[in-house]
């Protein structure tokens, strides 16, 4: 038999009878009281038992587990060849279950389980992802997030999850719109389902630096089409026509979505899938006296000691904002959904 030749902390742990009837319960049974063999002699059959541990303690000598009527507990042994047993009653089998990717979501019930009993597997996936199933070697055993089976051996499993998508629409009014987007992706993909979308309703879209506008018998053509589209942004966009407006992607986590605000003013998104009001929106947020915030239709002014007030009360998804710091220190600020304080500043 092999033995583990890595030093290792060996304590003393007394187990009470009752303690132990609760690991026998999850499958941790030793055999009977089978004594010490020693030589040609076996002693103290019946009363009690030793049980080798892997843990090396000298070039002659292991740790081992000892058991009698009332208490289990470890011993010292300086002679490996004493005959003592090692085997366990009944086998408990592994259940392996990762997440895939890791941060798609979390995975609960894996273990040891004795052959027979029920292994119940959950699957949950962390905001902006969904479950998709339960793989075993490449292969599909189940599409549910809880998976329950009766244990016959070793499993290794794997729960899959791939970002969730969402379809964003926007009406458009005609004339001159402010609007952002809570999805992520490729920038210029981004814009270009926007252009797509808008057709020969748009004019033009353009950020608070760069522009692209729509050309009869052409399309979309300008710099914005090489920086393409954020949510950290507002975009302005000009139709000839009333329309609705529509994006399909994966929602940004907001708490990822560093907007930077200077001195003066800002043109600022909502990368939010829902609404917020303005005071749950910059709870956390370190606005000074004679900051402003508006959209194209109200604005709301903060007051110190006093807060935001304003006809501006409700941040919105697809709006877009502009934002005035009267600090002339550079922040950045996050947006995080369900939390009192869903939107923090720190000064860069």
């Amino acid at each position: 038999n092999r033995t583990n030749t890595v030093g290792a902390s060996f304590s003393s742990n007394i187990l009470s009878v009752s303690q132990w009837s609760t690991l026998e319960q999850h499958g941790a049974v030793f055999l009977p009281a089978a004594g010490n063999r020693y030589g040609t002699s076996v002693d103290y059959v019946g009363s009690y038992g030793f049980y080798w541990s892997a843990s090396y303690s000298s070039s002659s000598g292991a740790y081992n587990m000892g058991f009698g009527d009332s208490e289990l507990g470890p011993s010292y042994s300086i002679s490996r060849y004493f005959g003592r047993s090692v085997r366990l009653a009944r086998s408990a089998h592994a259940i392996i279950v990762t997440p895939n990717p890791a941060e798609g979501g979390t995975v609960s019930g894996g273990g040891g389980y004795n052959s027979g009993s029920t292994c119940t597997l959950t699957a949950v996936p962390n905001q902006g992802y969904a479950f998709v199933n339960w793989t075993e070697d490449g292969e599909e055993v189940s599409v549910d997030t809880t998976y329950s089976f009766t244990v016959t051996g070793d499993r290794t499993l794997v729960a899959n999850f791939a970002a969730a998508t969402r379809t964003q629409t926007v009406q458009l009014s005609a004339g001159w719109n402010w609007f952002s987007t809570y999805l992520s992706g490729e920038p210029t993909e981004l814009l270009q389902m926007l252009e797509n979308s808008l057709g020969s309703n748009g004019i033009v879209i353009k950020s608070n630096a760069v522009s692209t506008d729509y050309y009869e018998d052409y399309g979309w053509y300008g710099d914005l089409d090489d920086q393409g589209l954020k949510s950290s942004q507002m975009y302005m966009i000009k139709t000839n026509a009333a329309c609705t407006v529509e994006l399909e992607g994966v929602p940004a986590n907001p708490a990822e979505v560093g907007i930077t605000i200077h001195h003066g003013w800002n043109w600022i998104g909502f990368p939010c899938a829902e609404a917020m009001s303005v005071a749950d929106a910059l709870a956390g947020f370190q606005a000074e006296d004679g900051d402003i915030l508006k959209s194209s239709g109200a604005s709301t002014d903060y007051y110190e000691g006093f807060g935001w007030y304003g006809e501006l009360e409700t941040m919105e998804p697809g709006e877009g904002f502009m934002y005035y710091s009267n600090s002339q220190a550079t922040k950045t600020v996050y947006f995080q959904t369900g939390a009192k304080k869903s939107l923090t500043g720190r000064k860069n």
